[in-house]
């Protein structure tokens, strides 16, 4: 028994009569060589050699035949436990050659580079940290030494992780506008997308969108976490904190009298939802100089400037200030018509 494709030498002696021999060869009943010594390479199994020993004085010939046969072939083959799988891809490879205990090594070659020489047809686990498709070669010995090779194109493929993140359309919040919108703007092929926000009142999803509501008139932080998936299955997840802060409420009127009457003779802003430590309320004339301020909230004007009373007209002013929640500045303007 040879292996498939082997070349072996054939070896003939002879005893008695007189030499020289003649040794001549037939394969399958066709001559095809003399000599004591005969390379063959059998193309199928089961072929038939015979010798036949003659010599010079016309002795009888006498003929010696053998069958060369190959053994059962091996198909190399292996099944991954799944086709595609997410980086870093981790897949198990078990060995399904035919044959399988006439097998001494599996040698699993991958187009990464990789190789793995595994005892008879014992699976092999590997990871696949790039993304990419990937063959293999898987090449078996046998323990006859017959050596069997199978190109496997394709047989796995590693899909890329997508990147979750998304933008709201606020942040912060003031706590009489809690609703916001979100909007996705992960990478990869997003197939599915999941919003959560514990302690929100309501929200919608509308799948790379979501509309999300929070408790009004509370001040607070709120977790909201996007998930996305591929159509491969790969997913990844973001969070983001939505915070919601007091809205700053401003009631100023637009006029008032102070004609030294018993009504309307002060002028005063009312404002809350802010750090009344950084207030200041500034009020300009027509040219733009500043004829009054104050870093008092419970302050009024009285119309004056530098103690008199200013003229009938309109008056611009500006309040500066600290959000009561963070270190946040803002500031509101607006006008007030002074009447006497």
């Amino acid at each position: 028994m040879i292996c498939p494709e082997a070349t072996i030498s054939l070896i003939a002696q002879g005893t008695g009569g007189s030499s020289p021999y003649i040794f001549t060869w037939s394969e399958n009943g066709q001559q095809i060589g003399v000599g004591s010594s005969f390379p063959v390479n059998p193309i199928s199994t089961n072929t038939q050699y015979c010798v036949v020993l003659s010599e010079q004085c016309g002795s009888p010939t006498t003929q010696e035949c053998l069958t060369i046969t190959f053994p059962t072939p091996i198909i190399p083959n292996a099944v991954p436990d799944k086709p595609k799988d997410c980086v870093p891809g981790e897949f198990l490879f078990t060995n399904t050659s035919t044959n399988p205990t006439e097998i001494a090594t599996s040698q699993f070659i991958f187009t990464n580079g990789e190789s793995f020489v595994m005892n008879g047809t014992e699976s092999l686990f590997n990871d696949f940290p790039n993304v990419g498709v990937f063959s293999l070669d898987l090449i078996v010995t046998s323990y006859y030494g017959c050596v069997y090779s199978n190109t496997i194109n394709n047989i796995i493929e590693v899909t890329p992780l997508p990147t979750a993140d998304f933008t709201v359309s606020k942040n912060p919040a003031t706590w009489f506008e809690t609703t916001i919108q979100t909007s996705d703007i992960s990478q990869g092929n997003i197939a599915i997308w999941n919003w959560s926000s514990p302690g929100s009142t309501s929200l919608i999803n509308t799948g790379s969108s979501a509309i999300i509501s929070y408790p009004e008139g509370v001040t607070g932080s709120y977790p909201i976490t996007l998930s996305v998936t591929t159509n491969e299955g790969c997913s990844d997840s973001i969070m983001l904190e939505i915070e919601i802060v007091p809205d700053v409420i401003v009631y100023a009127p637009n006029t008032f009298t102070p004609d030294d009457d018993e009504h309307n003779q002060n002028w005063t802003l009312i404002i809350d939802g802010i750090d009344f430590e950084n207030f200041h309320l500034e009020i300009f004339n027509r040219w733009g100089e500043k004829i009054w301020e104050s870093f008092d909230a419970s302050v009024a004007w009285d119309g004056t400037y530098n103690k008199i009373g200013v003229p009938n007209g309109t008056y611009n002013w500006k309040v500066s200030y600290k959000m009561k929640d963070n270190d946040n500045k803002d500031f509101k303007t607006g006008f007030v018509n002074v009447l006497r």
